[in-house]
């Protein structure tokens, strides 16, 4: 019972933590605006997709996050314009997220073979409490490890629903195999109600890029080798991944690093696998996330994209001045 008992007060710790953090998709190129600006209208005509994901599905407090988005090509003047809508719900404590996005690109001619996008996002957050969090238990609920006592001099309540605007920017770089990109989130650093305290929302920077290597066969297969470095606040994290497409069929893993805590030391959060299937401009893909620290007994996590891209002129090809992207599309 005392280590039930613990374990409760090191989660609501937590909660309070991840109020502040942004969410996280293992299939983070299937949600290209929601991982930088740039990304939006880096298609040759119209395209909409979205995720779901369900983390830790079998605890008693999964989190379920879900996203959909639309962007489009201007080709008259060289950008990218495009918006999303994102909901999240971290676990049953009475969390919940909206987001609203719009983002818009600009692409810039470097070379023949070397394209530069710089995109701008301002965004709308709505974070609120439920009643559901009053059922939560609070640190100074427990006493000597007895369980909770009595009630609790914190008032979930208080929180209640904080909405604020912000701005994010992005720019990416990239040629026919090789692409590197840079975001910067929570440009404005808002301050929001955080642990019954004000505070400003942790700035985000995510370095992310790759190299496709074309193989030589008869199924132009290609072998696409990526990653990420993200930072907000005190956590650090890095994914590096491999894709291999052949045909219709894409097959990828990924290793992911949990936060590194100053002074905490490294550890290792989770190896992701995907499988992917593409027909003409549809693409669906489907990712597990195998947990390798302590959290195994949730049983890891799911995730699902949805992507289709179409043209209001099926014979329209793109012109030859917009560079098609090399990286992954999950």
């Amino acid at each position: 019972m005392r280590i039930k008992y613990i374990i409760l007060f090191f989660y609501t710790i937590y909660i309070c933590n991840s109020f502040s953090q942004d969410v996280q998709f293992t299939q983070f190129y299937a949600s290209p605006l929601y991982l930088n600006p740039a990304f939006a209208g880096a298609t040759s005509c119209w395209r909409v997709g979205g995720n779901y994901r369900n983390q830790w599905f079998l605890g008693d407090r999964p989190y379920q996050t879900g996203i959909v988005y639309g962007d489009k090509n201007l080709r008259h003047i060289g950008a990218g314009v495009g918006a999303y809508i994102m909901y999240d719900t971290p676990g049953a404590g009475g969390y919940q997220t909206f987001e609203f996005a719009a983002a818009f690109a600009k692409q810039i001619k470097l070379g023949n073979n070397l394209q530069l996008r710089i995109g701008l996002q301002p965004s709308y957050h709505i974070k609120y409490l439920t009643s559901a969090a009053s059922q939560n238990i609070f640190g100074d609920q427990i006493t000597n490890l007895q369980g909770p006592v009595g009630g609790t001099s914190d008032n979930p309540t208080i929180l209640g629903s904080y909405n604020f605007f912000d701005l994010s920017s992005g720019v990416l770089l990239y040629s026919k195999s090789l692409w590197l990109g840079i975001a910067a989130h929570h440009l404005l650093r808002n301050p929001f109600i955080r642990a019954y305290s004000i505070q400003p929302v942790p700035m985000k920077l995510s370095l992310h890029g790759g190299y496709k290597f074309q193989l030589n066969d008869a199924n132009e297969s290609t072998l696409t080798p990526a990653f990420q470095l993200k930072q907000q606040g005190y956590a650090l994290q890095f994914d590096v991944g491999l894709y291999y497409e052949r045909s219709r069929l894409v097959l990828g893993t990924w290793y992911r690093g949990i936060p590194i805590i100053t002074g905490k030391g490294i550890n290792s959060d989770a190896l992701a696998f995907l499988v992917g299937y593409r027909k003409y401009d549809f693409r669906i893909c489907y990712s597990y996330d195998l947990p390798l620290s302590r959290m195994i007994s949730t049983f890891g996590s799911h995730e699902i994209s949805i992507i289709f891209e179409f043209c209001s002129n099926k014979k329209q090809k793109p012109p030859k001045y917009i560079q098609q992207l090399p990286c992954p599309s999950f």
